[in-house]
């Protein structure tokens, strides 16, 4: 038998060895990572009774879910926990402000001054952050 087969032979037993000790579920689970991230329907959300949630789900619609719905040029997406933690950490006068202003993240990602919609007036901006922020820090979604 050549020296190549006969090294690699029982380095290639012991791998089939090892990996059919464990069980197809934790090999997948290795292989995988974590599930993907699925974007909040807002349409198939129950009408807010808040009338500052309700406002800002028309404004998130109509200038926000472009970049906010996908996480686009690193916009924390809404709905999902991680990506608003630290920024909800930093307050609410923070993110209206940054939402308000314009912002620029130490990784160089954007969030223009009032989502890029001057018209949006201090309300409206102010209710979408609200909104966003509310369906972003509940627990039970897309943790």
């Amino acid at each position: 038998m050549p020296k190549i087969v006969t090294r690699t032979l029982p380095f290639l037993a012991l791998v089939f060895a090892v990996s059919c000790g464990e069980p197809e579920a934790s090999l997948k689970a290795k292989n995988e990572g974590p599930p993907p991230f699925e974007p909040i329907d807002v349409d198939a959300l129950a009408p807010f009774s808040d009338s500052v949630l309700a406002r800002g789900l028309d404004i998130y619609k109509d200038s926000c879910a472009r970049c906010h719905r996908i996480g686009k040029a690193g916009a924390p997406r809404i709905g999902h926990g991680p990506d608003w933690t630290s920024r909800i950490e930093g307050g609410m006068e923070q993110l209206i402000s940054r939402a308000l202003e314009g912002y620029e993240s130490p990784a160089g990602n954007e969030m223009p001054a009032r989502g890029g919609n001057e018209e949006l007036s201090d309300e409206d901006v102010t209710a979408a952050v609200k909104l966003m922020v509310h369906l972003s820090a509940t627990e039970t979604l897309n943790p």
